[in-house]
């Protein structure tokens, strides 16, 4: 009982720590993602259509 118990308190701690992660990465990877867009719109309003 106290081993399963047990386990069960870490599986629950690394759970927590895979989510709390899993939304840091999500959140980089989102603002990497609007950074490139945001990239992108400045070089098309750089460039100057020629026709």
């Amino acid at each position: 009982y106290f081993e399963h118990k047990k386990q069960s308190s870490q599986k629950q701690v690394r759970t927590l720590e895979a989510g709390e992660k899993a939304i840091k990465s999500a959140s980089k990877r989102t603002n990497e993602l609007l950074k490139e867009v945001e990239r992108v719109a400045t070089v098309t309003k750089a460039r100057k259509p020629y026709w």
